[in-house]
């Protein structure tokens, strides 16, 4: 019974020994850290645009020297996009979804700190934004604004096709028609004194060459209109008060459009501007007879509307007054500025089928000034309310009840040529988009609106410059 005793004393003394020596503590916590991601784990991103994450560590020891790793999964295999604690990239991938997973190692342990798992969606590097029709030097430029970080690509086609395009610009048009039901069209139109050129609205390759879109050769003086009927099955052209027309996506399977028709027969002068109803009927504004008229599903010819409005207030068949300006507005209307003897009007056309406000009506305006400078004209959707700009000033029109307010003016040596409202983001409805030009250089201004329409004092004018001489600006939708 002795020995035993002993004997444990002696191994309890040669353990304490042993630790004391190797300063080794018999018992200690194992640090532990955590990385408490950011709350939105769902990315999308254009490319070029930069990736940004800022991970949160949680238990992480300051004295400690740790590692991390960046991981991109495709498949079941991945990529290190970074090493660093913060990612911080640009954007060059191929527009797909892919997987991020943030890793962060204990370099004298080997404990790791998994994030959750972060999805990206990366789409072509021109998702959303405006086009500026410009010309610089003479020859054309179809330079974009992607509003998504205030980026300007000046000349994406050239760069993009490695090849220049010597031809002077007439305008830089978004052909880019979502849908929901049948396909899209993704297609940016370059139209030019010697043609039409055809380019990817994701890519910005070039698609057609001049006039392939075309049975003839065909040159442009005007700025033309494009537009397709609700369900994308006809693409409609107006060019020199001239309807055109080609096939659409054919219920989603058809990606080779043919060409544009010749010109559909009839006496009239259309003002361009396309106006799709809720389903296959197209109407156009004949300037000439000052009337609507319309054109069906694969249809080829021009027909005079039967349907009335139905508070009688006007005929859509003999309006009798002069188009100047339409933009779609609340409800899937359209909102348009006419003139007649020198009186202005504002309509509000009921076209569509499925609008939930029926009676069209129209109000003759008050103080309308500049008529004869008239450059441009845009609606808000949320609200039944538009402005014109002149040369040198932007009005703003209630079609309520027809007042007319000065809203903006330019400084001398500046001139309007362009006018548009953002109808899509957080800004839709209060941001009006002008296209200015200081004699062959070209400025695009954003001014912001507030919830009566006037400018929003509390927020800065966004102003881009360094194009050349503008000939218009369009919407490039997202699709």
């Amino acid at each position: 019974m002795k020995s035993i005793s002993f004997m444990l004393v002696f191994f309890v003394a040669l353990n304490f020994w042993s630790c004391k020596e190797e300063k080794f503590q018999p018992y200690n916590d194992i640090e532990e850290i955590s990385v408490a991601s950011p709350q939105d784990t769902a990315i999308v991103l254009a490319q070029l645009q930069n990736l940004v994450i800022r991970p949160q560590l949680k238990g992480a020891n300051p004295n400690k020297q740790y590692t991390y790793q960046w991981r991109l999964y495709v498949g079941e295999s991945y990529q290190i996009l970074a090493t660093t604690k913060d990612l911080d990239i640009k954007v060059e991938l191929a527009v797909d979804d892919y997987t991020i997973q943030f890793l962060a190692t204990d370099p004298t342990t080997d404990i790791k700190a998994i994030s959750q798992l972060y999805s990206l969606k990366v789409t072509g590097a021109f998702p959303e934004g405006w086009l500026v029709g410009n010309n610089l030097n003479g020859k054309g430029q179809m330079s974009f604004i992607r509003t998504a970080d205030q980026q300007v690509f000046y000349n994406p086609i050239a760069d993009i096709n490695g090849t220049a395009y010597p031809e002077k610009l007439v305008a830089a048009v978004s052909a880019v028609v979502p849908t929901a039901f049948f396909g899209s069209f993704k297609q940016l139109f370059y139209f030019t004194e010697n043609g039409l050129r055809v380019f990817d609205a994701e890519t910005m390759l070039q698609t057609m060459d001049l006039n392939e879109y075309f049975y003839n050769s065909k040159s442009f003086s005007k700025i033309p209109a494009y537009g397709a009927n609700a369900y994308n099955i006809d693409q409609y052209l107006i060019h020199d008060g001239d309807v055109y027309a080609a096939n659409g996506t054919d219920f989603g399977s058809n990606t080779d459009f043919g060409k544009f028709s010749d010109r559909f027969e009839g006496d009239y002068s259309m003002f361009p501007f396309v106006f799709p109803d809720a389903s296959f009927t197209t109407y156009f504004y004949d300037n000439k007879h000052k009337r609507f008229m319309s054109a069906t599903y694969q249809g080829r010819e021009l027909t005079i509307p039967s349907r009335l409005t139905s508070n009688g207030q006007y005929n859509i068949n003999n309006i009798q007054k002069t188009m100047l300006g339409s933009d779609l507005t609340l409800s899937n209307n359209y909102l348009s500025l006419m003139e007649d003897g020198g009186q202005a009007y504002i309509y509000a056309f009921r076209l569509r089928s499925t609008s939930s406000i029926l009676g069209g009506y129209y109000t003759q305006l008050s103080g309308a000034q500049e008529l004869d400078q008239f450059t441009g004209f845009a609606a808000a959707s949320d609200v039944e309310r538009g402005y014109y700009s002149s040369k040198s000033k932007i009005f703003k029109v209630s079609a309520a009840n027809g007042i007319v307010t000065e809203l903006y003016r330019l400084a001398a040596g500046a001139e309007i040529v362009d006018l548009k409202m953002l109808k899509s983001g957080p800004d839709a409805n209060r941001q009006l988009v002008i296209a200015v030009n200081k004699g062959t250089s070209g400025e695009v201004h954003c001014i912001f609106l507030n919830e009566f329409g006037d400018i929003d004092s509390s927020r800065k004018e966004i102003v881009y410059t360094g194009f050349g001489q503008i000939t218009n600006i369009s919407y490039r939708k997202a699709s």
